[in-house]
């Protein structure tokens, strides 16, 4: 499997082990900053009506402008509400942080996209994204646990440790799409591969 797909799989694994860390803490964090259901149930809500207005926009802006910059934007802009996160006390700070990462926390559905730019058969993608499923799905899954143990061992600072550990997964993907090859240059080595057979 080439290089590039890998790191799409890793971006997809990090994606998701970070959202496994602290979402299922957001709820209890409120809760002890005096936040009441209302405000805990607003928190699912903003952060779903956002991913669904804003999922046809990022995909065709990254129709626009280029899957990888549009990537890497939207992870930085998160890695920021993390930041933001991990050092507030506001809960209405919470709610306007869960609606951007609604707005732009589309790592899924762009890391999906890249796909194709890296793999032209189609039979070797739908392996791809089921591999992609599966390893994301493990992110998810031990995401949770390991956040809970953290919390459990620092129960004052363990929040904001992980909120801001969080926003490094964020860079530090941005940082792995970044080294993905650009696609132009990609098709250009393919191109030249192709004419180089036909001569032969």
């Amino acid at each position: 499997m080439a290089l590039p797909i890998r790191l799409l799989q890793l971006v997809a694994f990090l994606d998701l082990l970070a959202v496994g860390l602290i979402v299922p803490l957001i709820p209890n964090h409120v809760r002890q900053m005096g936040g009441n259901h209302i405000y805990i149930g607003l928190l699912g809500s903003i952060y779903a009506g956002s991913q669904f207005g804003s999922g046809p926009f990022i995909g065709s802006l990254s129709d626009l402008k280029g899957r990888k910059f549009i990537l890497i934007t939207t992870l930085l802009l998160c890695s920021i509400a993390y930041m933001v996160l991990s050092i507030t006390h506001s809960i209405a700070t919470i709610l306007i942080i869960r609606a951007v990462l609604g707005l732009f926390k589309q790592t899924q559905l762009l890391t999906k996209a890249l796909v194709p730019d890296y793999e032209k058969d189609e039979r070797k993608q739908s392996n791809i994204y089921g591999k992609m499923a599966a390893i994301s799905g493990v992110g998810i899954t031990i995401g949770p646990v390991i956040g809970g143990h953290i919390v459990e061992d620092f129960p004052s600072q363990g929040f904001n440790f992980i909120a801001w550990i969080v926003g490094m997964c964020f860079i530090i993907n941005a940082g792995i799409v970044y080294l993905l090859p650009k696609t132009i240059l990609l098709r250009k080595q393919q191109q030249g591969t192709k004419n180089h057979l036909k001569i032969l």
